[in-house]
C-alpha cells in the first residue's frame, strides 16, 4: 500500500507578512519556497516522489538539485506538498532539512556581519533563529490534502514569550540591542546609539528608530551572503527590490520619460545627486523599454521613489528639490500616491481536483495546470508593469501601480480559466478569486498585507461566493471603499466595466475638473438615502438617478442629455450591486460609485 507524507511549514503570515517594506515582503516569501524546497529535496533523496504540487521543471527545486550558474529570484513552491514515500520515511527528514539551511544562512549572515564584535548576544540570537519555525507533518495511506488540515488542527502555533523591547518588523520578538528596559532614558539611549552604530558600520539601510530582532534581521541582509552557502555559486539575487513609492510613481514616470523633456530630467536628477542621493532603483528594470538607450532616462528613473512626491521634500534635506519637481509638476501634474498589492488564490481546488477525475483525466492532471499557470504569472505581472512577489500553484502576490492592477488580475484569471479549459472541464467546476488592495504608499505594509488576505478570503470568496474579485481603499484615515462582485458581472467584453468608465470619466475630467466627484457623491447621497428601503423597485432607483442627473447641470452642451445619462448610469448602478454567493441580494453600496471617482482620479484629490 502507498504512504504519503503531507507536509506543512509556517508560520507564513508571521514570516512573510510582517514586512516593512517591500524588500522584507519579497525575501519572506522567496525565503519559505526555499526552505520548502529544501524539504522537497531531503524527501526525494531518500526515494520519495513530490505529488502535489508538480515540481517538473521548477527552478527552484532545480537549481537546489545541482543545476549551475544562476537561480530563480522569485518563490514558486507553496508552503506545504504531498509526497509518495518508501516505508520507514516519515516527516523528521524534511523537518531537519529546513531547520538545517534555515541555520546555515542565518549563520552566513552572523559570520558576513561580524555581529558577535557588534555586541548582538550569541545566545539571543540562537534562540529566536532555532525557535521560530512551526512544521507540521503526517503519514496516510491517502493524498487527500484533508489529511493534514485535520493534523495542524490539533495544535496553534504561539511565539514563545520574550522580554526586552520588541522588534518593528515582528512585534513577538525581542530586538538585537538586548536593552531589557526601554522606558528608562539612559537605557533609550544606549539602544539609540547600538543601531544608530549599528547601521552604519554594516551598512544597513534602517529607518529611523527601526530595531530588528535576528529573525527580520536575517530577511534584511541574507542576500549579501547568498552566493557563500554551499551549492550556490553563481545564483545571484537582487539587493534592492522597488519599494512602494516607486511602485506608485511608475506610470508618472513613464509619462515623464516618454515626454523627452530632457531639460527637466536632467535638472531634476542632477539636483537629487547634488543632495548625494543614492540609485535606489537602479537594479529596478520595471522602467526598461522605457528608458530605451538612453543613459539620463536610466538615471532618472533610477531615483529613490520618495523623492518625486511633494509630501517627501518638506523634510530640511530635500527642499532644494522642490523647484525641480514643482517645474514637473506643471507639466506632468503629479504621481498618485497609490499603489496596489494583488492577491489571487484558487478557488475550491477539491471540487476540481473530483471534476478532472470526472473526465478521465490522468491523477496528476491537476498539479500539472497549476504548474502550467505558475509558469505564465511572471510574464503577465512584468507586462502590466508590476514586481511577482511569488507564484506557485494557484497563488499569486504582486505588487503593481495602481493603472495596471485591474487588467493584470483578468490576464491572470484568463491564464487559469484557459488552462482548466484545455482540460475538458465545464464552466463552474474551477474558478480563481482576486482581491486588490489600493493603498497610500505611508501606510504600513505589514497592515496591507494581513488585509489582503482577509479582502480576499472573507471578502472575495466566502461573502461574493468565490470566482469573484474585492478591491479596498486605504487612505492615510483608513478603509474608504470596499467593493466585490462575481468576475461575470464585473468584466464586459474583457474589459473591467469600472475600468471603462473611470477612462471615460477621466476624459471627462480634463474638460471639466471635478465632474466626477460632483456626479459621484450625488449618486452616493441618493443610495445612501435609499438603504434599507424596499419599497422601491431598481427600475425607478435607475430612472431617478438618471432624472437627477439630466437637471444636475453637469450635461451642459450634449445634444441628448438622457441618452448620456442613461449610458453611465445604468452600468455604473450595476457596479454597486451587492453580492451574496454569488447572487445580488437587491441592495446597492456607493462604494462601487466611489471606487470609480477613485480610479478616475487615481487617488489624487482635486483642487
Amino acid at each position: 500500500m502507498s504512504q504519503y507524507l503531507h507536509f506543512t511549514l509556517g508560520p507564513v503570515q508571521g514570516f512573510v507578512s510582517q514586512a516593512r517594506r517591500t524588500r522584507d515582503f519579497w525575501a519572506g516569501s522567496f525565503l519559505l519556497s526555499w526552505l520548502t524546497a529544501h524539504a522537497m529535496k531531503a524527501v526525494q533523496n531518500a526515494g520519495g516522489t513530490i505529488k502535489m504540487p508538480s515540481v517538473d521543471g521548477d527552478k527552484l527545486l532545480a537549481r537546489l538539485g545541482g543545476n549551475s550558474g544562476n537561480g530563480p529570484s522569485v518563490g514558486s513552491l507553496p508552503n506545504n506538498f504531498i509526497a509518495q514515500i518508501a516505508d520507514g520515511v516519515d516527516g523528521t527528514i524534511a523537518v531537519n532539512a529546513v531547520q538545517g539551511a534555515w541555520k546555515a544562512l542565518a549563520d552566513a549572515v552572523w559570520e558576513h556581519d561580524h555581529l558577535e564584535y557588534a555586541g548582538v548576544s550569541r545566545s539571543l540570537w540562537d534562540s529566536q533563529i532555532e525557535r521560530f519555525w512551526d512544521m507540521a507533518w503526517v503519514i496516510s495511506d491517502s493524498d487527500d490534502a484533508a489529511v493534514l488540515a485535520q493534523r495542524k488542527n490539533w495544535r496553534s502555533y504561539m511565539p514563545p514569550e520574550t522580554a526586552g523591547d520588541k522588534c518593528t518588523m515582528m512585534g513577538e520578538w525581542q530586538e538585537l540591542s538586548g536593552i531589557y528596559s526601554p522606558a528608562d532614558k539612559s537605557e533609550r539611549k544606549k539602544q539609540k546609539t547600538f543601531w544608530q552604530i549599528f547601521s552604519e558600520s554594516k551598512g544597513l539601510d534602517l529607518r529611523e528608530n527601526e530595531r530588528l530582532c535576528a529573525i527580520a534581521y536575517v530577511k534584511r541582509r541574507f542576500v549579501h551572503v547568498w552566493e557563500s552557502l554551499d551549492g550556490h555559486q553563481g545564483w545571484t539575487l537582487p539587493t534592492s527590490v522597488p519599494s512602494v513609492s516607486y511602485m506608485a510613481a511608475v506610470p508618472w514616470l513613464k509619462l515623464v520619460m516618454d515626454a523627452n523633456d530632457e531639460g527637466l530630467m536632467a535638472s531634476f536628477h542632477d539636483a537629487a545627486k547634488g543632495l548625494n542621493e543614492d540609485y535606489g532603483e537602479w537594479s529596478t528594470d520595471i522602467l526598461k523599454d522605457a528608458c530605451g538607450n538612453s543613459r539620463l532616462k536610466q538615471k532618472f528613473s533610477s531615483l529613490d521613489g520618495r523623492l518625486f512626491f511633494e509630501s517627501e521634500l518638506e523634510k530640511y534635506k530635500y527642499k532644494p528639490l522642490k523647484p525641480k519637481l514643482k517645474a514637473l509638476k506643471e507639466k506632468f501634474n503629479v504621481p498618485s500616491p497609490f499603489y496596489a498589492i494583488l492577491m489571487m488564490d484558487g478557488d475550491s481546488l477539491g471540487e476540481t481536483k473530483k471534476a478532472l477525475a470526472d473526465a478521465k483525466q490522468d491523477a496528476t492532471s491537476l498539479s500539472q495546470a497549476l504548474a502550467d499557470f505558475t509558469k505564465k504569472v511572471p510574464n503577465l505581472v512584468e507586462e502590466h508593469n508590476g514586481f511577482l512577489i511569488y507564484a506557485g500553484g494557484d497563488d499569486v502576490l504582486a505588487i503593481l501601480p495602481l493603472e495596471d492592477a485591474m487588467s493584470c488580475a483578468l490576464a491572470c484569471r484568463n491564464a487559469y480559466m484557459d488552462i482548466f479549459a484545455g482540460k475538458g472541464l465545464e464552466n463552474g467546476t474551477y474558478s480563481i478569486s482576486a482581491a486588490i488592495e489600493y493603498a497610500h504608499m505611508k501606510l504600513p505594509l505589514t497592515m496591507i498585507l494581513k488585509d489582503a488576505h482577509k479582502l480576499l478570503d472573507d471578502v472575495a470568496k466566502d461573502a461574493t461566493g468565490r470566482d469573484a474579485i474585492a478591491c479596498r481603499v486605504w487612505k492615510p484615515g483608513g478603509i474608504q471603499q470596499t467593493w466585490a462582485m462575481p468576475w461575470s458581472e464585473a468584466v464586459k467584453d474583457d474589459t473591467f466595466i469600472l475600468a471603462d468608465l473611470a477612462k471615460k470619466l477621466g476624459e471627462n475630467e480634463q474638460e471639466e475638473p471635478a465632474y466626477a466627484s460632483k456626479l459621484l457623491y450625488h449618486i452616493r447621497e441618493t443610495l445612501d438615502m435609499l438603504q434599507g428601503s424596499s419599497q422601491i423597485s431598481n427600475e425607478a432607483i435607475q430612472k431617478m438617478l438618471v432624472a437627477d442627473y439630466v437637471s444636475s447641470g453637469l450635461l451642459e452642451g450634449q445634444s441628448n442629455k438622457l441618452e448620456a445619462a442613461e449610458s453611465l448610469i445604468k452600468p455604473l448602478l450595476e457596479q454597486c450591486r451587492e453580492f451574496k454567493n454569488k447572487q445580488a441580494t437587491g441592495k446597492y453600496s456607493a462604494d462601487g460609485a466611489l471606487l470609480l471617482r477613485f480610479l478616475a482620479h487615481k487617488g489624487v484629490e482635486r483642487r
